[in-house]
């Protein structure tokens, strides 16, 4: 939801290694009892907000997450260091060590885009680190009586999450199996409890992985990629469809009207709802051209800014997820495209590549409007970006760089960024204060040209101002500083 970038991941990569360093000697600096009584609680608590997201605020979420993380990579650690070998066998355990990462790392970046379509393996792979604590698979052949009944429990738990996860088994028919099978596995564990806490832990994470397992598939279609999980959902009252990437909505189509009647011309919502500034900004850039217009889109979402075309005008997307591309043109989901703009095309790859291949001039209004999930790729954003996008439209054409974002305040960065290129006039489209019913959705827009007069026009408009570059320093290729961005959204709330 922010972006791919390396103050983010060095974080968990740092703690995975300094967990080494913690559990790899005699006596461990962290309490191993503590952290077995703790993982189970905290792996139920990243389950169960996987499963209901809206519980608590997403930097909450991050953080029990990150712990579960932690508890998790020490016990298993912790096991690793139990059953070390003797000095002499070192070079064959770093092998199977080796070995390991290999596997995980070929399970996470190759086998789990294809056997899900969601990011099932997160809540899988929770549930199998807690098959790491220490006398756990041991207790499946327990003569105790009871505990083979939460051992049976356990695996019975995670084979219905595994073949929901999988798409195997229809969960309308699981429901009533799995209530059933989660007051079991609870009423169990709780017994257990007291006598084997891991019993307890084990079951009760279990069970929330079931539920993560009974939701991971859900809405009317659902497709992963490289580029994250892309849904087609249907709202509860069943007349509108969204199209859901990530945490975010890229496009919304209502399907039925408020008397259950089915709507004959597809009126897009959300962002591209009628009265929304990328779709003024087309009337604007018609008034400039006085002619059909040649329109280019970077992000297809759902094709909703195909019906905003006239019949006499081309639009050419640029889109890099082949799904979005699928679900964008597929009747069945969306009908923007087919019923709009049936033969439109679409090139697929980097917009930043694919669009620098295009001849100079080309482009009477261009929209940028590429998000993945919320986060906006910053190379989209550099000053040579910009650069490159002025060379692709014509002199009085227009640029619409769509900014809505939750995290990051990017006004000041293109503001910024646009005042280093000679001639350009920066127009900012504050939308948010708008008052909108049904299915729209306010959002920010920033407007670059070379033809004031065209700035002018887009001036008059009740939310337009010129753009603030504040003392942001510009971003390029070699610079952008995505945590300043956020600090500016996050403060500006406060």
């Amino acid at each position: 939801d922010i972006a791919s970038a390396p103050f983010l991941w060095v974080i968990p990569l740092a703690t995975f290694l300094a967990t080494f360093v913690i559990v790899f000697r005699d006596e461990s600096l962290i309490s191993h009892d503590w952290v077995l009584r703790l993982q189970p609680t905290v792996v139920v608590l990243t389950l169960l907000f996987v499963t209901l997201p809206a519980l608590v605020s997403e930097m909450a979420q991050g953080a029990v997450a990150f712990i579960a993380f932690v508890l998790t990579t020490l016990v298993c650690h912790r096991l690793l260091y139990d059953h070390r070998p003797a000095a002499s066998k070192l070079t064959e355990f770093y092998l199977y060590m080796s070995l390991g990462g290999v596997l995980g790392g070929i399970f996470a970046a190759i086998l789990a885009p294809q056997l899900f379509n969601t990011v099932a393996e997160y809540p899988l792979l929770l549930v199998a680190g807690l098959l790491a604590r220490p006398g756990l698979l041991k207790a499946f052949w327990a003569s105790d009586e009871r505990d083979g009944i939460v051992m049976s429990g356990i695996i019975a738990s995670i084979a219905v999450t595994v073949a929901i996860a999988l798409d195997m088994a229809p969960a309308t028919a699981l429901k009533g199996g799995v209530i059933v099978l989660l007051l079991g596995i609870s009423l169990a564990g709780f017994l257990q409890w007291m006598r084997e806490p891991w019993c307890g832990g084990g079951s009760i994470a279990c069970v929330a992985a079931v539920i993560a397992g009974t939701f991971a598939v859900s809405g009317v279609y659902s497709e992963r990629s490289f580029f994250g999980v892309s849904r087609v959902m249907m709202t509860d009252d069943g007349t509108t469809k969204q199209l859901v990437h990530g945490s975010t909505l890229h496009g919304v189509e209502k399907i039925f009207d408020e008397d259950g009647n089915r709507i004959k011309e597809p009126v897009p919502g959300v962002y591209y709802h009628p009265n929304g500034p990328m779709v003024r900004g087309f009337d604007v850039a018609r008034e400039a051209t006085q002619g059909p217009m040649q329109i280019g889109v970077v992000g297809l979402g759902a094709g909703s800014l195909a019906c905003f075309r006239k019949p006499d005008e081309t639009i050419v997307f640029y889109e890099i997820d082949p799904v979005i591309d699928r679900i964008a043109r597929d009747p069945k989901h969306f009908t923007f495209m087919s019923r709009c703009a049936p033969n439109a095309k679409t090139v697929m790859g980097d917009a930043r590549l694919t669009l620098n291949k295009e001849k100079n001039r080309l482009y009477d209004y261009l929209v940028i409007d590429a998000f993945s999930s919320d986060a906006v790729p910053a190379h989209l954003l550099s000053r040579e970006a910009l650069a490159m996008y002025l060379t692709k439209i014509k002199p009085n054409g227009l640029i619409a760089m769509h900014i809505s974002n939750r995290h990051m305040e990017l006004e000041s960065v293109i503001a910024a960024t646009a005042e280093t290129l000679p001639g350009i006039h920066a127009v900012f489209i504050d939308h948010r204060k708008a008052k909108l019913s049904g299915d729209a959705i306010p959002s920010d827009v920033l407007f670059l040209t070379r033809n004031k007069a065209t700035a002018d026009t887009l001036m008059t408009w009740w939310d337009a101002r010129k753009a603030d570059p504040r003392t942001t320093t510009p971003w390029s290729d070699d610079y952008a500083d995505v945590i300043s961005a956020i600090w500016r959204r996050y403060s500006e709330e406060d």
